[in-house]
């Protein structure tokens, strides 16, 4: 997080929203660091709790007796004294635990999403977020690293090549960012599987791009990002998912990071192979263009500028 200058504030307070408050207390940072941080950890463990005590589907109103108990244990030594004596507060009432259902935490986040202003925000502060959650992605597993900064990358310069505008190019390096988002829900050991994947995990597969789709469409101002990182897995033929779209359907910019996609996951060392020579990589990508897979005009183009764009692809995981 410190890495974006937009969350860069809240970094303490994340690093250390596991920290007993019996030495928090005392380290050297704000109070008000400190307070927001133990009360993350206070937060923390009372869903885990919940989640715990909900596991038969029990109603989470016969234990909630229970996990006050364990809150007030903790008084002083794991968290804040006046952080418990507000949860004992508030959390008397059956509402404040009817409120910790699913349903109702979506409504929350509905509602303060709707009394929350329309902000712009500069381009390379909203990048710096979206690098964040791509290195989350990216970090389920060895072989991925940096992959989805290098589509980034790859699918703006190819954007560029195209004489797309700056703010179109722009996007196209959000979308490669976070288009491997829905890969958050995916086991770690699928993702590093070094044999043929079985029916059930190809299944597991196809659902990532739907996924990803599924957390970005609703981000105002992401419409279209949400979209072509969407279809990064969609062929020119049809036989791609999630939609099984066509040549027809499918946008320049959704082509462009299709293309991306696979040439940077080429360029990197997977389980089952090395990395590939920028040769060997053009290759694979004109066979796909024959089998009716990539769009054409795009590995044309990325053909034309070959060195340059493996350069690009391999440049993150480089630094």
């Amino acid at each position: 997080m410190q890495s974006s200058p937009l969350l860069e504030k809240l970094a303490p307070m994340v690093l250390h929203h596991h920290t007993h408050w019996s030495e928090l207390k005392d380290m050297a940072l704000p109070m008000e660091i400190k307070l927001i941080a133990n009360c993350i950890y206070l937060a923390d463990r009372v869903d885990m709790l919940s989640l715990s005590s909900r596991i038969d589907n029990s109603n989470l109103l016969l234990f909630k007796d229970e996990i006050r108990e364990k809150i007030l244990e903790k008084r002083g030594d794991f968290f804040c004294d006046e952080l418990v004596d507000a949860f004992m507060s508030v959390s008397g009432p059956e509402a404040f635990w009817f409120s910790l259902e699913n349903e109702h935490v979506d409504g929350y986040s509905d509602t303060w999403l709707s009394e929350t202003p329309v902000q712009k925000i500069d381009f390379q502060d909203l990048r710096s977020i979206m690098l964040i959650f791509s290195c989350v992605v990216d970090a389920k597993s060895p072989f991925t690293k940096s992959h989805s900064d290098g589509v980034a990358r790859l699918a703006r310069f190819i954007g560029s090549l195209w004489n797309l505008p700056q703010e179109r190019c722009e996007m196209l390096e959000l979308a490669g960012l976070l288009h491997d988002i829905g890969k958050l829900r995916m086991p770690d050991a699928l993702l590093e599987k070094p044999g043929k994947l079985t029916l059930e995990e190809k299944a597991q597969i196809k659902r990532h791009s739907f996924d990803t789709y599924n957390i970005l469409k609703n981000i105002k101002g992401m419409e279209k990002i949400s979209e072509w990182a969407a279809q990064h897995h969609e062929r020119m033929d049809g036989s791609g998912y999630p939609h099984h779209l066509d040549r027809d359907s499918i946008s320049l910019e959704a082509r462009i990071v299709a293309v991306s996609d696979v040439f940077q996951a080429l360029a990197q060392k997977r389980p089952y192979r090395d990395p590939l020579s920028p040769d060997e990589i053009m290759k694979i990508l004109k066979e796909q263009v024959e089998d009716g897979k990539l769009d054409r005009d795009v590995v044309h183009c990325v053909d034309l500028q070959l060195h340059a764009c493996w350069k690009i692809a391999i440049s993150a995981q480089q630094a």
